[in-house]
């Protein structure tokens, strides 16, 4: 991604700083129509060798997402799933649904799951969170 990053200081001084070279992006999170979207890579959420299980970082990241909706409590939660391979974002799609159910103690209808073949972006492997707001 190429950025600009617009701030305020703690003096109330406006500042702008332009990244001139592309930088890899793992995660982000930004609002639209209402509704709060984290995007993260899968590779930042799943284990190298294990594509289905959740690394370590990957447990933390989910960690914060579910912050973000425990927040909220407005379902169902959107959560899309895009990978290379649509038998490994369902697989995906499962262990991120088995979590929610249990460390949310939600049922599986507050969320709407979907796992996607995505042959687009190359490399552009990542699943979507979008959450009420």
């Amino acid at each position: 991604y190429m950025y600009t990053l617009t701030y305020m200081d703690k003096a109330g001084n406006p500042g702008t700083s332009r990244r001139q070279t592309p930088k890899m992006v793992s995660a982000i999170k930004y609002k639209k129509d209402g509704k709060l979207v984290i995007e993260a890579s899968s590779k930042l959420l799943f284990d190298s060798r294990r594509k289905e299980r959740l690394s370590d970082t990957g447990k933390e990241v989910m960690n914060e997402i579910e912050d973000y909706i425990k927040m909220t409590n407005k379902f169902p939660v959107q959560v899309r799933v895009y990978s290379e391979d649509e038998g490994l974002a369902k697989d995906q799609v499962e262990t991120i649904q088995r979590r929610f159910e249990q460390v949310l103690k939600v049922p599986k209808n507050s969320f709407e799951m979907r796992a996607f073949r995505e042959m687009s972006a190359p490399r552009n492997y990542r699943i979507v969170f979008v959450i009420s707001g």
